[in-house]
């Protein structure tokens, strides 16, 4: 399954040298209703949700991919406004995508008595639809030792980097992102990006690098 990743230039060349990605904490993902997809009119079931989530991010926390990198919206919130990179990366099958709602899930008093599986997978894996351009795809990943103030989980044959794209208003140049990608330089395919003439689409430039900067 291919999922990709958009980051700053100077993040993104720093992830592809280190081979590794940052893992989001659940305290500190942007969205405050993220694991809180629930109506939590109930005060017993708000507590229970709310320690399910404190309890759930102590050992665990998100690597957050989307499925398509042509959206130009995606480049523009968390690519640098265009100027960034989108790194493609293969992942296992099977992996899950995040459903959107327009409301908050509604229980019945006999669910909120007794959650089941359904509604803890409905927990980790649906948010408000208005975050739905992500077309997000979440890998949950254990937090082992901290590297510095973070988390990461590196490069494997679990999570592995197999193209990076570069953004239409991009200055860096094809030899600065293989100069990152080292020894890794015939194993991932580089790609330069443009917006579409003929629609609101992010697409390759068939020119590639061209005489960019060095």
């Amino acid at each position: 399954m291919r999922v990709y990743k958009f980051l700053s230039c100077q993040y993104g060349l720093r992830v592809i040298r280190e081979r590794r990605l940052k893992i989001s904490e659940v305290s500190s993902l942007n969205d405050p209703y993220e694991l809180l997809p629930f109506d939590l009119s109930d005060p017993t079931f708000r507590q229970a949700v709310i320690a399910s989530r404190i309890e759930l991010g102590r050992n665990n926390g998100i690597l957050c991919f989307s499925q398509y990198w042509h959206n130009p919206v995606l480049w523009a919130h968390y690519a640098e406004s265009h100027k960034g990179l989108c790194l493609g990366f293969d992942v296992p099958d099977g992996q899950r995508s995040v459903s959107y709602e327009e409301h908050p899930i509604k229980l019945t008093p006999r669910q909120l008595a007794d959650p089941d599986l359904r509604i803890a997978e409905a927990m980790v894996f649906t948010k408000y639809a208005h975050w739905q351009y992500e077309d997000e795809v979440r890998i949950w990943a254990t937090l082992n030792e901290k590297s510095g103030r973070y988390f990461f989980k590196d490069f494997d044959d679990g999570l592995r980097l197999v193209v990076v794209i570069c953004g239409a208003a991009s200055h860096v140049s094809e030899r600065k992102i293989l100069q990152a990608l080292g020894a890794k330089r015939n194993d991932v395919r580089i790609l330069k990006a443009r917006l579409a003439f003929d629609a609101f689409r992010v697409v390759e430039d068939e020119g590639g690098f061209g005489s960019g900067p060095a």
